[in-house]
């Protein structure tokens, strides 16, 4: 690795499922830690939506390309003797799974050798909450493979050709139908309806023109058979005349020109 980088070897916890990899010990400032989103993804890692996006920078205050921070994932890991649960930040790595990252060090107040390439968990909080004794932890010497995640394949239903149907269509209470199946002369089987339409090839049905569903002859009406045209409403008023009743006053008739409106009325 020729010193660039200081990666050690550790393992999460993830639903009782133990993975193998590896930590990148980073010198950033902002977040505990990192899980890359595509490691993520492929492990199935359980994910937290955070209340607030967050950003983080890197060592030169720059925002990382990646974007705002908006998933959190909290497992177990375990570097050698050293356990701990911690909380990784999700986003684009690439290169390395995990990143750990300088408030991390500080919490654990690590001890790097960089001459020896070994980092060292000796500290009061690590022999009180990850372990027994201080840990020494060599770092790996080899850059460690590019990470490559594959696709898992979806289930697709194993369609067979259709044979001509040979019998009759019958209609069976549970009872018969149970002592039907005990006796072995039925073959049970399911099947949704994505199934049956993907067999028979079922093709998205679309509308012909009118043209071709009209007669010629009354082809000039073709808009009277408009759907378009036909879901608008003709021109109308929306307006309601409110009136307010007043049992001492003579009653009012819309449209009766010997009553008088009265005055406690408005239009909406």
């Amino acid at each position: 690795m020729e010193g660039k980088h200081l990666v050690i070897t550790c393992s999460l916890t993830i639903r009782d499922q133990v993975i193998q990899t590896h930590a990148l010990i980073d010198c950033g400032a902002t977040g505990i830690a990192f899980m890359d989103q595509d490691f993520a993804r492929h492990h199935e890692v359980p994910l937290k939506e955070l209340r607030e996006k967050r950003q983080v920078e890197v060592i030169d205050g720059r925002t990382i390309e990646s974007g705002d921070i908006t998933q959190l994932a909290e497992v177990g890991m375990d570097i050698q003797d050293h356990k701990e649960r911690i909380p990784m930040f999700i986003t684009k790595l690439g290169h390395y799974p995990i990143v750990l990252r300088i408030p991390w060090l500080r919490l654990h107040d690590v001890a790097v050798r960089f001459a020896s390439n070994t980092v060292t968990f000796g500290s009061q909080y690590c022999v009180d909450h990850c372990q027994e004794r201080p840990v020494t932890v060599q770092g790996v010497t080899e850059e460690p493979p590019e990470p490559v995640y594959q696709e898992k394949k979806l289930w697709t239903a194993d369609i067979r050709g259709l044979r001509p149907f040979r019998g009759n269509i019958v209609l069976l209470n549970g009872a018969s139908f149970f002592r039907t199946v005990k006796k072995g002369k039925l073959a049970i089987f399911k099947a949704s309806l994505y199934d049956i339409n993907k067999a028979i090839e079922v093709k998205d049905l679309k509308e012909k023109p009118l043209e071709e569903v009209i007669p010629e002859q009354y082809h000039e009406f073709l808009p009277l058979f408009s759907k378009v045209l036909a879901d608008r409403l003709p021109p109308h008023d929306h307006r309601i005349l409110i009136i307010r009743y007043d049992s001492r006053k003579a009653r009012y008739r819309p449209g009766d020109p010997s009553t008088k409106c009265p005055e406690k009325s408005w239009w909406l």
